[in-house]
């Protein structure tokens, strides 16, 4: 008789297990090539971080692209369950909970791997010509410096000046570099790194509203995932596969 309930119960359970499927989480961010787009396969490498880390946890995260300021108040008053491309800031903290660092976000200078630069003022790199996106935001000082900048339409066109040795380093996004040398110029590749120094840096993270009723949870089954895979290698594989190993956190 009991050997019967239980196979019963398991039976049950069986018939069950559909609706014991992982739980769905609303993600949201902005369009920002080449980390997270509708454009981009898997809608983009943070996406793909983002959504196998809470996938390890139990969670289906399911990531969809708004406008920054759409996002932001929408993941603040709970229609969207978490914003998944935001650096941290103490008025941020105070509304929302923020989870371990997924990638690095900094700006830097791309230079040939050959030529050793180093600075550490803005006047250190008066010797230098530079190439840059036109219209493109670097920092004040940098804009403001009066340093020898050349300004290009397009991102791959100062790339170009830099492996052509008409200009020694091209300042930008360190990912959106790397992205460009591997789609135009990956023969380049090998040839070109980044000075040391960053202009600027920043930690990528999930945040949570502070008001939903899970936030704990999420951020909590979040770090879990992406630590689990930082120890598995698949966190490094997969940015690895887009070229962006140098973006992630130890």
């Amino acid at each position: 008789m009991y050997k019967k309930v239980v196979l019963a119960v398991a039976a049950l359970l069986l018939i069950l297990s559909p609706g014991l499927k992982a739980e769905s989480l609303d993600l949201v961010c902005s369009e920002w090539e080449p980390y997270i787009s509708k454009n981009l396969d898997n809608m983009g490498p943070l996406a793909e971080l983002v959504t196998a880390a809470f996938e390890k946890s139990g969670y289906q995260g399911v990531v969809t692209t708004h406008p920054w300021a759409d996002a932001i108040n929408g993941a603040k008053s709970g229609e969207h369950d978490a914003a998944v491309c935001a650096w941290f800031s103490k008025e941020r903290n105070k509304e929302f909970r923020f989870s371990t660092p997924i990638i690095l976000n900094r700006i830097s200078f791309l230079k040939r791997k050959a030529d050793r630069i180093s600075w550490d003022r803005m006047a250190d790199l008066k010797p230098y010509k530079f190439a840059k996106l036109k219209d493109g935001v670097i920092s004040k000082k940098f804009d403001s410096s009066g340093l020898q900048i050349r300004e290009e339409n397009e991102q791959i066109d100062a790339v170009r000046l830099l492996i052509a040795g008409e200009v020694d380093m091209v300042p930008g996004d360190e990912g959106e570099a790397l992205a460009v040398i591997k789609r135009y110029v990956p023969e380049s590749a090998d040839s070109l790194d980044f000075v040391d120094k960053s202009v600027s840096s920043n930690t990528v993270h999930v945040m949570v509203s502070r008001s939903h009723p899970k936030s704990k949870e999420i951020i909590s089954a979040f770090n879990k995932g992406i630590e689990a895979m930082r120890a598995d290698g698949s966190y490094k594989a997969l940015l690895a596969k887009h070229g962006m190993e140098r973006l992630a956190v130890e």
